[in-house]
């Protein structure tokens, strides 16, 4: 699990994030006050996925887990969703990329 600790309180970000196997995901977030949230959308090779939400999480790609060997986690220190511009930059919320074996360890705990 790696924690991607440079998302700022800008509205609109990019930026590209790397896999253990080398592969790269380009990544964007954008923060909607109109929403009180922040949004991500990403594209890896052929496969993307635009504006959805994010919410706090163990495997926000879950549903998508047989076809990306990667997911995304979000955490809040009092578990209410991120909906601050400056969620990120104060340490509030915290946004990871999970490999293949953080994939499974959640399987594992959610399938008992």
């Amino acid at each position: 699990m790696t924690w991607i600790n440079n998302i700022t309180d800008a509205p609109n970000q990019s930026m590209t994030l790397k896999l253990i196997s080398g592969d790269t995901v380009s990544f964007s977030l954008k923060y909607l006050e109109s929403q009180k949230g922040w949004y991500f959308s990403f594209s890896y090779g052929s496969f993307a996925i635009n504006n959805r939400r994010l919410i706090v999480g163990v495997n926000l790609l879950r549903a998508f887990r047989q076809l990306l060997p990667f997911g995304f986690a979000c955490t809040t220190k009092d578990g209410y969703e991120p909906i601050f511009k400056d969620d990120f930059s104060n340490g509030r919320a915290k946004f990871f990329l999970l490999d293949s074996t953080d994939i499974q360890s959640v399987e594992t705990i959610l399938n008992g």
